[in-house]
């Protein structure tokens, strides 16, 4: 009698639609740094975390602006760092945000934000990740072969990008379990305020 099969490999359904505000949160799992062979083409930093319902989950991360490049403004990322103390973490799993604007968090608190080179904040974001216990991130969600978020940082006008997003930043927060320490790190483009 024959029998059916089901695809072994079948994508996950996703919940949510292509560009949703999204938070996602689970252990990290993997991390890489993207290569070429031309290193004007190396704009990304991939951090895949597990969570517990909806399996694995692809953080993209800009370490470069191409687009600031090619109109010759300062390609370099600008990364401001926010150091907190906690020890309890948030739910894993991927879920609609609720909006998130730099502007709250720099009414809170000073916020400095510096230049970095694509390859010290590749280090940085490595360092991390190998020390980091959980990660949580919002971004805008999208689903190619894998589930995933990008659009982890600032979403306003820059020199190069005139679209101006309000409410929808981007941002990734380490949990580091064994200080009970957290960092928030928040990444703008050049022109952005």
């Amino acid at each position: 009698m024959p029998h059916s099969h089901r695809p072994r490999n079948k994508p996950r359904q996703a919940r949510f639609r292509q560009d949703d505000f999204v938070r996602v949160a689970g252990q990290p799992a993997a991390f890489a740094a993207e290569i070429d062979r031309d290193p004007k083409n190396i704009d990304h930093f991939w951090i895949t975390i597990r969570t517990e319902r909806d399996g694995p989950v692809r953080i993209s991360l800009s370490t470069y602006s191409r687009n600031n490049a090619n109109a010759g403004y300062d390609p370099r990322m600008c990364l401001a760092i926010v150091r907190s103390a906690g020890s309890e973490l948030p739910e894993a799993g991927l879920f609609n945000a609720t909006p998130f604007a730099y502007e709250d968090v720099e009414a809170a608190e000073p916020v400095t934000f510096l230049e970095q080179e694509r390859t010290d904040l590749e280090r940085l974001l490595a360092d991390r990740c190998k020390r980091a216990t959980f990660i949580e991130a919002w971004g805008a969600f999208y689903q190619r072969g894998h589930l995933g978020i990008h659009q982890v940082h600032s979403r306003r006008a820059s020199y190069s990008v005139r679209t101006d997003i309000k409410g929808r930043d981007g941002a990734i927060r380490f949990y580091f379990t064994s200080d009970f320490s957290i960092e928030l790190l928040l990444f703008k483009f050049a022109g952005q305020p």
